[in-house]
């Protein structure tokens, strides 16, 4: 199975041309999307990324999609136009709702939908959309953060989903904030290479049942592709 897979950056999509001192050579190095795609999906899948900032419509594309989906669905239609074209069984767009108000993750919702519902074809589209941030998600399970930094009393939040505070204040609650201290605690350092392994180890059962809002969607759309 072949998968378009679209985010903001490396944490989420990881860096397709990442350069290697060891080998002396560029090696493609996932992002946490892809081990939790292969979680619910299995092993063979042969994935390619795309980050947001680089679906751009050109003049004349817009003129053939009047008016334009509002929001993130121009980006959604890039996405799934990308998708078609290029021969993948599916597409994943993903995007932070930056919210814990679950009307805003349902306009957003809609927004991508309706981008994907302007291109005809019938390929699996599905959206990706973390409630609060992604890093939600990487705060929802124990058992994994047990596994990544050996540490059996980090506080993980009971509902993840609803976590927030002020973006640019390292005290607040914000879950870059949250996530940063829980590391400082750790001892481990906040990063990509954290969160992949924090991917590659979360319980699906124990994310459906912490995250319901945003991961049950996701889940229940990625296992009907």
């Amino acid at each position: 199975m072949r998968i378009l897979v679209c985010g903001e950056g490396k944490h989420e999509i990881g860096m397709p041309n990442k350069w290697c001192e060891k080998t002396k050579d560029y090696i493609s190095v996932e992002g946490w999307m892809q081990p939790l795609i292969r979680a619910i999906k299995g092993r063979g899948i042969d994935f390619s990324v795309r980050r947001r900032s680089d679906l751009i419509l050109l003049p004349k594309d817009r003129l053939k999609v009047r008016p334009l989906p509002v929001g993130h669905g121009a980006k959604a239609l890039m996405a799934k136009r990308i998708a078609v074209v290029e021969g993948f069984d599916a597409v994943v767009f993903m995007v932070d709702a930056d919210s814990t108000d679950v009307r805003r993750w349902r306009e957003i919702d809609a927004e991508i939908q309706d981008g994907f519902a302007r291109i005809p074809q019938e390929i699996p589209s599905i959206a990706c959309i973390p409630m609060s941030a992604s890093e939600s998600w990487l705060l929802s399970d124990s058992e994994a953060w047990l596994l990544v930094t050996g540490n059996d009393a980090v506080p993980i939040p009971k509902q993840p989903e609803k976590i927030w505070g002020e973006r640019d204040d390292p005290d607040a609650d914000h879950p870059h904030s949250l996530f940063a201290r829980l590391c400082d605690g750790c001892q481990a350092p906040d990063g990509h290479a954290l969160r992949l392994d924090l991917a590659q180890k979360l319980n699906l059962e124990t994310l459906l049942q912490k995250c319901p809002i945003s991961f049950r969607p996701f889940y229940d759309a990625l296992k009907a592709a």
